[in-house]
């Protein structure tokens, strides 16, 4: 059971960290530092209702030169074998991120940042082997330093994002963990309705992502609670579906054969945004995930069931 929960662990360490589904470049380190490109499709933006009182449209419109310091907190707990199951609580990491816009062209409507990961903090995973902590907070020191550049439309839609991921230990679940926390700035974009709208106005945007061989259907359903200029109060809710094959996934045991039955995810959150700065000012999120996986051991005449759950809080705001 323990090897089983090794399996389902490095699978899942990386999806535990937001409760949500990331693109295929999210999953595998590459032996050598390469660009990551944008890799997931928006389906389309429905509008639901435009809302009440006065509307207006919304775009983004930063300045060149603008900077804006982030502090991301990531805390994560897993369970592998349902509620009996054996559970593995990620050690929390804090991320400060620095942006700043280099291009900003209003005609078009399009805007380009850069940003760098400034500090890494780990704390310590109660529930992982001894040394785990330690070794997943060495491995996440890569990350300092480490700068990439993305691009947004006036809706908010991410048009673009590059950054060079540098190689690390042979150790699966700081693999994952630096991965995925290098690519959260993917799940930062918010778009906007092209039409105006006001307080109480409901979206959706649908998009397909494929993650390391399973195919991902994730709705993200935002309501405009509030605005004060620039300012606005959004909240969200996502849901997420898929299945598939993780076969080929790093890190796991030699002849083990996973298979997603199915994947299942929600969250809700609120977050704030200022129009004149390319990430959110704050936001708070929390995830339920449940997925139901088969694995076939090696020499094994009977496939394993396995059930995950995954409970994740991300916590984001502006540092003054």
């Amino acid at each position: 059971m323990k090897k089983l929960a090794r399996v389902a662990s490095v699978l899942f360490c990386s999806a535990s960290l937001y409760g949500i589904a990331l693109p295929e470049s999210a999953i595998a380190l590459p032996e050598e530092p390469k660009p990551i490109q944008l890799a997931q499709a928006n389906n389309g933006l429905e509008i639901l209702t435009t809302g009440t009182g006065s509307k207006q449209i919304f775009r983004f419109a930063p300045s060149v030169g603008s900077q804006q310091t982030t502090v991301m907190a990531i805390q994560a707990a897993t369970t592998v074998g349902g509620k009996q199951g054996i559970a593995l609580t990620l050690p929390a990491i804090a991320i400060t991120i620095e942006t700043t816009v280099m291009e900003a062209n209003a005609d078009t409507g399009s805007y380009r940042g850069q940003f760098i990961y400034q500090a890494v903090e780990v704390g310590d995973g109660e529930t992982l082997p001894p040394g785990a902590s330690d070794s997943i907070r060495q491995q996440l020191q890569a990350l300092v330093g480490l700068n990439g550049e993305f691009a947004i439309d006036a809706q908010g839609n991410l048009t673009d994002f590059s950054l060079e991921l540098p190689t690390t230990s042979d150790n699966p679940v700081a693999q994952q963990i630096l991965q995925q926390v290098s690519e959260a700035l993917k799940q930062l974009s918010n778009p906007f309705p092209a039409e105006a709208i006001g307080v109480g106005a409901q979206w959706q945007v649908t998009q397909d992502v494929a993650v390391s061989g399973i195919e991902v259907t994730q709705t993200t359903t935002y309501e405009l609670l509030d605005y004060q200029g620039n300012n606005l109060t959004l909240a969200f809710k996502t849901d997420q579906s898929g299945s598939g094959s993780l076969a080929d996934f790093p890190g796991l045991p030699e002849g083990f054969d996973p298979q997603i039955e199915s994947l299942n995810s929600t969250g809700e959150g609120t977050l704030t945004l200022n129009l004149e700065q390319l990430l959110p000012s704050t936001l708070q999120v929390q995830s339920e995930t449940e997925m139901v996986m088969t694995i076939k051991p090696p020499n094994a005449s009977q496939p394993i069931d396995l059930q995950v759950q995954v409970s994740s809080q991300v916590d984001l705001s502006d540092q003054e």
